[in-house]
């Protein structure tokens, strides 16, 4: 293995990734109860407190809403672009190595 390959291969793995799940959180996940929430089809609910399952988001019957709903979002590739950069230049300057070498 010659010396770019190593170097990149390094790169790569000092980068740190970060790991995102593609599970939204529950509505109710750190509300009290009585806060406007999101049902999952997109309606304004309530945090109602269950005897035994703790919060969760219901229909909201009062006849206000409120744009406080949660809702879930991924900035993944934000969070990638930087490692992705140092890849990519690495990677150009193995690809202009070679090609100074062969040519």
């Amino acid at each position: 293995m010659n010396r770019w390959t190593t170097c990149l291969i390094l790169a790569a793995l000092a980068v740190p990734s970060v790991a995102l799940a593609d599970v939204a959180p529950e509505p109710c996940e750190g509300a009290d109860e009585g806060d406007a929430c999101e049902q999952p089809n997109g309606d304004a609910g309530v945090c109602v407190e269950l005897e035994d399952a703790g919060l969760r988001c219901e229909e909201d019957s009062g006849g206000g809403s409120s744009d406080e709903g949660c809702s879930a979002s991924s900035s993944s590739a934000s969070r990638a672009a930087p490692g992705l950069a140092i890849v990519a230049a690495a990677a150009a300057a193995l690809i202009a190595a070679k090609r100074r070498r062969n040519g």
